[in-house]
């Protein structure tokens, strides 16, 4: 990713790189940089210039992605116009990317971007997804974790203590009462539900 486009984005689950900064009507981005237009410019326009090559006259850059606001390049394409209205009249109207259909049943509306359409199907396998990896301790892009996390009250070592000791016997309370936490935080060391990245070896 160009820098520029780094400071101004932000990824999604997706792989969209939605634009963070200033927004047109329609949800596109808008740059306020120097450039030929001498005016403000679509930020997928400049992003498509900047990583792939010159927008060729009589053409206009589509998004695949439907997501007005994503400037990533392989989101983007170019086509004529004509390409474009039949692609956003019969493409977008009728199923999403992955081709899920867009019935009553299978769209959702976000709260935000002017009302997107989002695929139920898809955003159920988003948070399936994000589920499993939160129960197997995966964190997410830049999370902290362990003894990083800014609220951490426990240490690794605290932790695989009191696996090893409740396995031993010791109760949940007594546990919680020495430690300093809630029963509530000592079950959940215990079973594995926080303090996952810790190797299964070490857990009660």
């Amino acid at each position: 990713m160009n820098p520029y486009f780094a400071t101004r984005t932000v990824v999604t689950e997706e792989g969209c790189w939605e634009w963070r900064l200033s927004r047109g009507a329609a949800g596109y981005g808008q740059a306020t940089v120097r450039s030929r237009y001498k005016r403000p410019v679509g930020a997928h326009r400049l992003s498509y210039e900047m990583h792939v090559g010159p927008i060729p006259d009589g053409l206009t850059v589509d998004h695949w992605c439907f997501n007005p606001p994503c400037v990533n390049p392989e989101h983007l394409r170019l086509l004529t116009l004509s390409e474009n209205a039949s692609h956003q009249l019969d493409s977008y109207k009728t199923h999403c990317i992955r081709g899920h259909e867009f019935t009553s049943e299978n769209t959702r509306f976000k709260d935000y971007g002017n009302g997107r359409r989002e695929c139920r199907t898809c955003h159920r396998e988003r948070e399936r997804a994000a589920w499993t990896r939160r129960m197997e301790g995966v964190p997410r892009k830049g999370q902290a974790r362990g003894e990083r996390a800014g609220r951490a009250v426990l240490t690794e070592s605290a932790v695989i203590a009191i696996r090893r000791r409740r396995a031993d016997g010791e109760t949940v309370s007594g546990l919680a009462r020495e430690y300093g936490v809630s029963r509530g935080a000592i079950q959940s060391i215990v079973k594995g539900l926080t303090w996952a990245h810790i190797p299964a070896e070490v857990k009660a």
